[in-house]
């Protein structure tokens, strides 16, 4: 399923302008290194998706239905997370690409490596 966000203008919609609702993550796959040195080659069709994202936006959280508190997303912008092959939705934005996906299908968060 793709989902264009706005096809009747030219523009790409700054990033700042997709606001997730409710316990939804704006992420954007990091894309695997191409290796120049392996004679094997695969085609596009045939690549797995990354599930190494980095967050975009976040969404305000969602409301416990017990009591009506709103719980806040535990992603902030920035991270660096891992979620399934498969998983939420595409938006096309101009040239790039991102996806919506809901806070449970965020499997963790990644440490940023320590530089020696």
């Amino acid at each position: 399923m793709e989902l264009i966000v706005d096809n009747t203008s030219p523009e790409p919609v700054p990033v700042e302008t997709l606001i997730p609702l409710a316990d939804r993550v704006l992420v954007r796959r990091l894309e695997y290194e191409q290796r120049e040195d392996s004679k094997i080659i695969v085609p596009e069709i045939a690549r797995v998706p990354s599930t190494e994202c980095i967050v975009e936006a976040i969404g305000p959280g969602r409301i416990f239905e017990r009591n009506g508190v709103r719980v806040p997303v535990d992603v902030k912008v920035g991270d660096r997370v891992v979620i399934g092959k498969y998983s939420g939705a595409d938006i096309e934005n101009g040239e790039k690409q991102y996806l919506l996906v809901k806070e449970d299908e965020i499997m963790c968060v990644l440490e940023p490596e320590d530089e020696p």
